[in-house]
């Protein structure tokens, strides 16, 4: 049987035969819905928590597209399907409340679930304005635990494992994590562009809270847009932290960058050094990654590095003034909603390598 997945786009409704069942699971309440033809039956089941039922069907040559949708009763939020087979879970798939299915004319049996938990404030969608740049909207999607699912695989003993994110199907960054007491081994390659590619080897040490206290690192990164440009750069970044919040970065770093053009022969090998420190102050209010199960070092690597696009979710509370060694400083105001979670943050900036405004909204599940 061939069967796959796609995000449904397929809005007009189409009259079927469907036969809503009970599953006969007194300690689930399961209601479902089965629909059989052309030689398949596909069910899909909610629960106690919200409902779930086949929307669409559209025939194509020699298989049906099948949409089918999760509503969530109030109180709870759609997670993921599970496909069940003999009663037993047998795949996951964290897509949207409504996806579509293609089931070949074949005999089979599918049985998708619908899985929903209690509604936790989470934030859902991030847009970001900086002077006339309008970033995409970041959209979030998380697990029964919590953590954010559509980037991260984690293992069996719930340890967060790897990062993949594409711009293409060849242009991706990806990171892989290795957990060994209280340190997280990196090793990290990215390539966002035609010309711009690179990787990162390097260590995390965490303290007894699960906070980066240090973090060392070698980066190769080439650049062939114009010219060939090398970098090679090692890293030593020290953190100080109080009351679950980052208070202090320090770091040093060296770089070596070998330029090259075409047409010469010899390239121009450039060395240099650099140092700083930046200290923070927080408010009194929660983060919008607060109830978020990923690993706070996740969230601090990737916003350092710049490969993930989020709030200090490392933090316990939201960061007001940011100043740096040539005391330049940032600061952010915030606006709350009732709950107390951040729903805009303006930065101001005096900071010379990026100074203005930048506008950010967030938007949580209701």
């Amino acid at each position: 049987m061939k069967s796959f997945f796609s995000i449904a786009v397929a809005a007009t409704l189409i009259v079927m035969a469907a036969t809503v069942a009970s599953c006969n699971k007194e300690d689930t309440k399961e209601q479902c819905v089965t629909l059989e033809q052309n030689g398949y039956s596909i069910t899909v089941c909610g629960d106690e928590n919200g409902t779930a039922s086949i929307t669409n069907v559209i025939t194509d040559v020699g298989y049906d597209w099948i949409t089918f949708t999760a509503t969530a009763n109030s109180g709870y939020r759609f997670v993921e399907w599970q496909i069940i087979e003999d009663g037993i879970t047998v795949s996951r798939n964290p897509l949207n409340p409504a996806s579509s299915f293609g089931m070949s004319y074949t005999s089979a049996v599918y049985v998708y679930k619908a899985i929903f938990v209690p509604l936790v404030v989470l934030p859902n969608t991030v847009n970001i304005h900086h002077g006339i740049h309008d970033r995409a909207t970041d959209k979030y999607f998380y697990d029964i635990q919590n953590r954010i699912s559509q980037w991260l695989t984690y293992n069996t003993d719930g340890d967060l494992i790897e990062y993949e994110s594409c711009y293409t199907s060849s242009r991706c960054t990806r990171a892989k994590f290795t957990k060994n007491g209280n340190k997280i081994t990196v090793i990290k390659s990215y390539h966002p562009s035609a010309y711009l590619f690179g990787s990162v080897n390097g260590e995390l040490e965490l303290n007894a809270q699960g906070l980066p206290v240090k973090l060392t690192y070698k980066e190769d990164r080439e650049d062939g847009a114009t010219f060939i440009i090398n970098t090679t750069t090692h890293a030593v970044v020290s953190l100080t932290w109080q009351n679950e919040n980052l208070t202090k970065i320090e770091w040093e770093s060296e770089s070596v960058i070998e330029e090259r053009h075409d047409w010469e022969e010899e390239s121009v090998i450039t060395r240099s050094s650099n140092a700083g420190t930046v200290t923070y102050t927080h408010d009194d209010k929660k983060t919008p990654f607060y109830h978020c199960n990923t690993p706070k070092w996740f969230f601090w690597w990737f916003s350092y590095d710049g490969s993930f696009n989020e709030i200090d979710g490392y933090n316990k509370n939201n960061i007001k003034t940011a100043t740096r060694e040539d005391g330049s400083i940032t600061t952010y105001e915030y606006t709350y909603n009732d709950a107390g979670f951040p729903v805009t943050r303006t930065w101001e900036s005096t900071n010379k390598w990026d100074p203005g405004t930048i506008m950010e909204m967030y938007t949580y599940y209701q």
